[in-house]
């Protein structure tokens, strides 16, 4: 899902406005609410997809996508810049908050783009050029 989540959003970047129908068909039915949040990024770019668009703000079974979808119908996606120094830290929870070492953990920022990392001998994760704003990580 991560490289589908790239895909979609350097098509966005590129201007692929052909690749519209491909993008409509992730937002309606990939697997991963990921892709479909990118998708739906990426059709705001590209402003196209309104009927795409319509349908997951009404029907997509995640939240996420449906919030995404009625707010990208306003107004159109617009990708943060990486500028800030970020430091992540990856802690078992179940372990008194432990730091944990080489751990693989992912990050899709504000901008849209997904990033993967493994944590330090310390537990962190540190990006040099991370957005600033929402984001989702998870473990693979």
């Amino acid at each position: 899902p991560l490289v589908r989540v790239n895909a979609v959003m350097a098509l966005a970047r590129i201007g692929a406005s052909d690749e519209a129908p491909r993008i409509e068909k992730l937002l309606l039915g990939d697997p991963s609410w990921y892709v479909r949040v990118a998708a739906l990024r990426a059709l705001s770019q590209l402003e196209l997809g309104r009927d795409a668009m319509r349908s997951a703000s009404e029907s997509d079974y995640r939240l996420e996508v449906r919030n995404a979808a009625t707010a990208l119908m306003k107004t159109k996606y617009s990708p943060a810049s990486r500028s800030h120094w970020s430091v992540f830290r990856v802690v078992d929870a179940f372990a008194d908050d432990r730091p944990v070492a080489n751990t693989p953990r992912f990050f899709i920022g504000s901008d849209g783009l997904a990033t993967m990392a493994f944590s330090d001998i310390r537990g962190r994760i540190s990006y040099q050029h991370f957005p600033a704003g929402d984001y989702v990580t998870g473990s693979l």
